[in-house]
Order: C-alpha cells, then structure tokens, then sequence
C-alpha cells in the first residue's frame, strides 16, 4: 500500500470513494484507490459496482481505467442491469464499444428482459443501435 505522503490523494481510501470517483470520471482517483488496495468491483447496497457509475454517466476514461486495473465489468445490479445496460441507457456509443472490445456481452437481459439495445431504442439512442448492428453492407 502507498504511503499517504507519495500522492496526491492521500484523503482517497474507501469503496465509496471508488463509487463517488467512478461517477464523476476521475480515472486517476480510481488508480490510487486500486494501489491502496480499494476492490474496484465491489457493489454498493443496490448492486452498482464502480463500472455502473462510470458507463451510465459516459465516463469512457474510467470505464478504460477500471479495464487496465482488471475490475470486472459485466456485473449485473439487483435488478440483472450491467454496465451495458447503464451505457446504452444514457447513450454512450463510445462506452459500448469499449464496453464490448473487453469482452462484455451484449446480449444479456435484465430482470425486464431487456438488453442494452433495446435499452437504447427505448431511449431512443440510435448510435448506439447504428453501432449494434455494424457497417452497412
């Protein structure tokens, strides 16, 4: 574990951290958290691991970081919604796709049913249905 005098966030040590800097994007944070020992997949009381917090508000660096630092990324919530889910639900093409290239699936279902793509054409996101169903041929 870093001593607390070696970086710039000493003050940063606990899983809510990890949530609170998951949500507003601070991939750095995230990476201090990680070398003192923060589990960065870990949920909170609803089941939302920081992967939620960071794909549902678009954050494509900390979705990026919390990949490099290997936390797990298709964890569903209490109600079977995974990160996917959260991404394609606020409209963040570039999440999915990052998303997708560490190897989450697509095609799992919430507790609705639902899959990230009919999330997005719920939503009315149609990037990311464009990006679902690939190139044009």
């Amino acid at each position: 574990m870093p001593s607390p005098n070696a970086g710039a966030m000493p003050e940063l040590t606990t899983l809510p951290d990890a949530w609170a800097a998951a949500r507003r994007g601070d991939a750095m944070a995230l990476r201090w958290l990680h070398l003192c020992g923060v589990p960065l997949d870990r949920p909170d009381a609803g089941g939302l691991t920081p992967a939620h917090y960071a794909a549902g508000n678009g954050h494509l660096a900390a979705v990026h970081e919390l990949c490099q630092l290997g936390a797990r990324l298709d964890v569903a919530d209490t109600t079977g919604t995974t990160p996917a889910h959260d991404a394609a639900s606020g409209g963040h093409v570039e999440v999915i796709a990052a998303l997708h290239a560490a190897g989450v699936r697509m095609d799992v279902r919430n507790h609705g049913g639902l899959t990230p793509a009919d999330l997005a054409d719920l939503y009315g996101h149609v990037a990311i249905l464009d990006w679902t169903r690939g190139p044009a041929s």
